[in-house]
């Protein structure tokens, strides 16, 4: 009968199924066999332990270019471990003497630039503008004035304002404006404040501002300044007398689990690939190795334990070549919510899957499950979810090739 894997959410996670236990390794599942281990040889007395002083540590030679990796092939199980030897005597401790002081640390490496800043979103309609035409205050009627900055994106029965002044101001509808000359003709409706002969004027939109436009990519991250060299090592003290041991402490609680990342759905099972040739190894010049610090004077050699090493074990089988998921080559969607929208469309998605599980959906970084969302038939795809928060971040990340 064949297992039900689960969908694996991080690696070093284990399942159990009949009596035996797998663990997810990052492209499948190996199984785990438990092993006995024997008693561990005696360990020798330790020797006194040499006086000599550390050498400077020579500076950090340059990292080769990285090779590209081949396709990772799956990991057979694991054959089971031989017994280990019955633990030996434990020698005499050596004293132990007293720390020598550390050794100053070296300076900071520069910090390395900052990377260039992303392109800016694409600019959004244009208003706002001065006018130095002189103009009466009315209430009713036709006023005509010439916008100082051309090519704004004003349309007819727009509602626009004209002010002079906090108290002083007028409003009306667009009858018609010219992008190239800027001449703009207004059917006043109401007005504040009086004048006559009055210049310059602000005019803009007489409505709410309009949603923000999206936000440009980020800039590639700039390249980290080199480490400062480490500062040299302390003389080494004598070796101090050892004190009585002390009882075992309790053991400290567990530190909380980080949160995982978002799990990709996991795809059909295709046809296993035939393994990837090697990727070729980097090259990169080794930097010159430090000189070699005054190596101390040689403790005397403590005599060896007795135990006897356990016998390895036979290999285990080598498993079956796991299969490598294909690559996802779908598209990526960004929205930004308004608080009222539940059917987004996926511009350029005119045959793909409508298999929820085919696609991931976060809002605000949050994994959705896909049977909170469904992808409409239609050319092309859409997918509705309940409604995204205003001002909140909807991704969609399709994981079907089709």
């Amino acid at each position: 009968m064949p297992i039900d894997f689960p969908i694996p959410t991080f690696i070093g996670e284990t399942f159990s199924a009949g009596g035996k236990t797998w663990i997810w390794n990052g492209y499948g599942w190996d199984a785990v066999t438990p092993t006995a281990v024997g008693a561990t040889g005696a360990t020798g007395a330790q020797g006194a332990t040499g006086i000599g002083a550390t050498g400077d540590a020579g500076p950090q030679g340059a990292t080769g270019i990285q090779g590209a990796t081949g396709v990772q092939g799956a990991t057979g199980d694991f054959g089971s471990t031989g017994a280990t030897g019955v633990d030996g005597a434990t020698g005499t401790q050596g004293a132990t003497g007293d720390m020598g002081a550390t050794g100053s640390t070296g300076p900071q490496g520069a910090t390395g630039a900052d990377g260039a800043t992303g392109a800016s979103g694409v600019e959004g309609d244009r208003y706002h503008t001065t006018s130095n035409t002189v103009l009466d205050i009315v209430s009713t009627g036709t006023i005509t004035l010439t916008t100082d900055d051309l090519n704004l994106d004003y349309s007819i029965e727009q509602s626009v304002i004209v002010a002079y002044s906090t108290g002083q101001h007028m409003h009306g509808k667009v009858s018609s404006y010219n992008q190239s000359t800027g001449v703009l003709v207004l059917n006043v409706t109401d007005s504040a404040g009086s004048g006559t002969g009055l210049s310059p004027w602000e005019v803009n939109l007489d409505g709410a501002v309009g949603i923000q436009g999206a936000t440009g990519a980020t800039g590639l991250q700039g390249a980290t300044g080199e480490v400062g060299a480490t500062g040299a090592t302390g003389d080494h003290g004598a070796t101090g007398n050892t004190g009585a041991t002390g009882g075992i402490g309790s053991t400290g609680a567990t530190g909380a689990i980080g949160a995982t990342g978002i799990q990709g759905a996991t795809g059909d099972v295709g046809t296993q690939g035939a393994t990837g040739p090697q990727g070729a190894t980097g090259i990169g010049a080794t930097g010159d190795i430090g000189g070699t610090g005054a190596t101390g004077p040689q403790g005397s050699t403590g005599p060896a334990g007795v135990g006897s090493a356990g016998s390895t074990g036979a290999t285990g089988p080598v498993g079956a070549t796991g299969v490598i998921p294909p690559t996802n080559a779908g598209n990526v969607w960004t929205f930004t919510g308004n608080g009222t929208t539940n059917t987004w469309t996926l511009t350029g998605n005119t045959s793909g899957s409508t298999t929820s599980a085919l696609y991931l959906a976060a809002i605000d970084g949050i994994l959705q499950s896909p049977s909170n969302y469904t992808i409409n038939n239609i050319s092309p795809r859409t997918l509705t979810i309940s409604t995204v928060p205003n001002g909140s971040i909807l991704v969609v990340v399709s994981l079907s090739t089709a």
